[in-house]
């Protein structure tokens, strides 16, 4: 529920992967893209590896600083 600032941001073909903060350090996010989806695991300090997946709901614009 909180905005957090998107880091190392890179998608190469339909692999992607970023970095975002978290209350105990960084969360990286690696996974691939397939139309409106993507899909694929992130590791968090002093948590096990987990899956995470994202549909696109809305076109939109998004600002990236």
């Amino acid at each position: 529920g909180k905005p957090a600032k998107l880091q190392n941001a890179t998608l190469r073909g339909v692999d992607i992967s970023f970095v975002l903060p978290e209350s105990k350090g960084l969360a990286r996010f690696t996974g691939r893209v397939n139309g409106e989806t993507m899909e694929g695991t992130v590791e968090a300090p002093g948590k096990s590896q987990e899956r995470w997946a994202a549909t696109r709901t809305t076109a939109g614009t998004v600002s990236i600083d």
